[in-house]
């Protein structure tokens, strides 16, 4: 039995995501200025990749893309992107990750229906918050200290074992 390779999974990803763009999961919204040089789908791809590889640095991941032009091609860019472009883009990536990822979801559910939604995908994963920090000491006593602004009171701390 032959298991599926990198290749596989990359133009699977691919054909899963133009599915994606037909569904009423993709909701884009119109941007101004210069088109895109470099697809969503292709960034998402390339990101997972790297996450995978641990290599979690834009500059050692453009210095990764730079040393390998195999997967330049692999991906579809038409050439390296800089590595404020990886960082640029990596942010914006969010809203279209959130929906690609409950398609993905609802795409799994359907394969197996004896499972419940709920309980087939959970993602443990933890995500630095934005903005200022609440620091445990001022949690444990709920001070929240002077100019402090827009805080989830509700969060809850966490460590990775990574």
């Amino acid at each position: 039995m032959s298991y599926p390779d990198m290749r596989y999974y990359i133009t699977f990803f691919f054909r899963c995501y133009k599915n994606f763009e037909k569904s009423n999961y993709y909701h884009q919204t119109e941007q101004q200025g210069r088109p895109k040089a470099y697809t969503d789908i292709s960034l998402i791809v390339f990101f997972t990749v790297m996450k995978l590889k641990g290599i979690n640095r834009f500059k050692a991941q453009t210095t990764f893309l730079a040393e390998h032009p195999n997967w330049v091609k692999r991906l579809k860019f038409k050439s390296t992107p800089s590595r404020t472009t990886l960082s640029r883009r990596y942010k914006q990536l969010a809203s279209v990750l959130e929906q690609f990822v409950a398609y993905l979801g609802d795409l799994g559910i359907s394969l197996d229906t004896d499972t419940p939604r709920d309980v087939v995908f959970e993602d443990k994963s933890l995500y630095k918050a934005q903005g200022s920090v609440w620091h445990q000491k001022d949690r444990k006593e709920n001070h929240i200290p002077e100019g402090l602004r827009n805080l989830d009171t509700d969060a809850s701390w966490s460590t990775s074992k990574y």
